[in-house]
């Protein structure tokens, strides 16, 4: 038996990553944090973007990412290895309600978020699908500038492969 301290507050959500080897707790501090289950030690800082309760948390089925739902109406994305926000997404809003709930889709490419406002928000969070709408929107290859604020530290690529090259 564990105990984990750490929250300033009530703890009112936890999940497991799917390699049994991270624990993610969300509180009333507005806080996420990130616990090594056999070493019950912290391994980040605390996840902090909400402004108000964090009321639920869930893992990405590769383990890469967490999402977050909050009384704030908002949900938010995290890269679980920084513990940073996913600098490809900003919050994801569209409830009138506080978020109750957060699930992802067995293959990840769906989040599933439930809501005081009596709604259910399918997202697609599949960063495959963002990149075509860029393609769509820009109709141009994204700049390396572009790319980092979008995708983050991931290797850059065309993301239009049948578009011209885009100017730096």
């Amino acid at each position: 038996q564990s105990t984990l301290s750490g929250h300033e507050d009530g703890v009112v959500g936890v999940a497991v990553s799917p390699d049994g080897q991270i624990l993610a707790s969300s509180s009333w501090d507005k806080k996420i944090l990130l616990w090594d289950v056999v070493s019950g030690e912290g391994i980040s800082l605390p996840m902090s973007g909400h402004t108000e309760s964090v009321q639920d948390v869930a893992f990405s089925p590769d383990g890469q990412t967490v999402a977050s739902g909050s009384w704030d109406e908002s949900v938010i994305l995290w890269d679980s290895n920084s513990g940073l926000p996913l600098a490809a997404q900003p919050p994801l809003n569209g409830h009138t309600g506080s978020v109750r709930s957060v699930s992802f889709s067995p293959d990840g490419r769906i989040l599933a978020s439930a809501s005081d406002d009596g709604t259910i928000i399918l997202w697609n969070v599949d960063s495959g699908s963002w990149q075509m709408l860029a393609c769509e929107r820009a109709n141009r290859n994204l700049t390396q500038a572009e790319w980092q604020r979008y995708f983050g530290d991931q290797p850059y690529a065309a993301t239009c492969p049948d578009l011209r090259e885009s100017p730096d």
